[in-house]
């Protein structure tokens, strides 16, 4: 065993690394978004062999050392993005690849055990696996229909609220005014046509979660609707905890990651109540700290090991 390369392809930026077994050394490279369903599969297939040859560029290497390759994308939701996504991969000529969704080697960056993996960041999603390597995920499905619990849903309930007050449609909460003064906004008038015209992406509009749930002690709009965000998130868990049989299991290893799930608020409120609905002995918490591109090294560690 020489080389392993991981491959995590997010909706913004795609984060790739490679790890010489021998000197127990990773080098990571970053570029821009390969999700075919926002840019788009001819651009993906690009940016996947542009990533590739800068991260072996990078690690003076040749792309025949790999022994093994691991693609985890978000996107990849159905067996028809599985296969149009092997298919690129499978142009590439690396021996023993494997493609899943980027939440399997989330999960697999803390344990190659039975376990979840609850993401919570600009969107969200819940994934599974049990000892029989039995799978299951739930959410995941773009912000305009699913993702509840993420930073986007969070961030929309607020602004909703905002715009109906701006137009005297809501009482006054005190998060309006923070968020006024963070879009450094003089008029609340002016509002609607600002959030309209400037922020209506989904990364832009996730990126007040921070100022919501930091303030929501202050604000009962915030607290309600933060509260709401972790209950979903749970529930997103709980069925996977429940469908999987994973009270069976010895232990079990629930791994909190994205930038929402491992606020340190959230994430006190999220194991409370994770705790009071499963009251399974079996269950330990992570609060993912690691690049999650890692767990796609140890996914292939693991394939070599079972000689594939």
């Amino acid at each position: 065993m020489a080389y392993i390369l991981s491959v995590d392809g997010g909706g913004s930026k795609t984060c790739l690394c490679i790890y010489n077994s021998i000197n127990n050394k990773k080098i990571y490279t970053t570029i821009g978004s390969s999700n075919y369903k926002n840019i788009g599969l001819k651009l993906a297939k690009k940016k996947i062999k542009e990533g590739i040859n800068k991260i072996i560029d990078e690690g003076k290497i040749d792309l025949k050392q790999i022994e093994a390759a691991v693609f985890g994308f978000s996107g990849n939701d159905t067996e028809d993005d599985q296969k149009k996504l092997e298919n690129i991969i499978g142009e590439l000529e690396i021996k023993n690849t494997y493609v899943c969704n980027d939440a399997e080697i989330a999960l697999r960056t803390y344990t190659l055990d039975p376990g979840i993996v609850i993401i919570s960041g600009t969107g969200s999603i819940a994934y599974g696996i049990d000892g029989c390597n039995n799978e299951m995920r739930v959410g995941g499905w773009g912000c305009q229909i699913s993702d509840l619990g993420s930073g986007y849903w969070i961030s929309r309930q607020i602004l909703e609220k905002l715009v109906l007050y701006c137009e005297d449609l809501y009482s006054f909460d005190y998060i309006f005014s923070l968020i006024k003064e963070h879009l450094q906004i003089s008029e609340y008038r002016k509002i609607p046509s600002y959030l309209s015209n400037t922020i209506n992406s989904p990364k832009d509009i996730a990126a007040m979660t921070k100022l919501i749930v930091t303030n929501m002690n202050n604000s009962m709009l915030a607290q309600r609707v933060v509260e709401q965000a972790v209950d979903y998130l749970v529930k997103l868990v709980e069925k996977i905890y429940i469908q999987l049989s994973l009270s069976k299991e010895k232990k079990c290893s629930i791994v909190m990651s994205g930038s929402v799930v491992t606020n340190p608020i959230i994430s006190e409120l999220f194991i409370k109540e994770i705790r009071r609905k499963i009251t399974y002995q079996n269950i330990s918490f992570i609060v993912a700290q690691k690049k999650p591109v890692d767990g796609g090294i140890n996914i292939g560690i693991d394939l070599l090991r079972k000689g594939r």
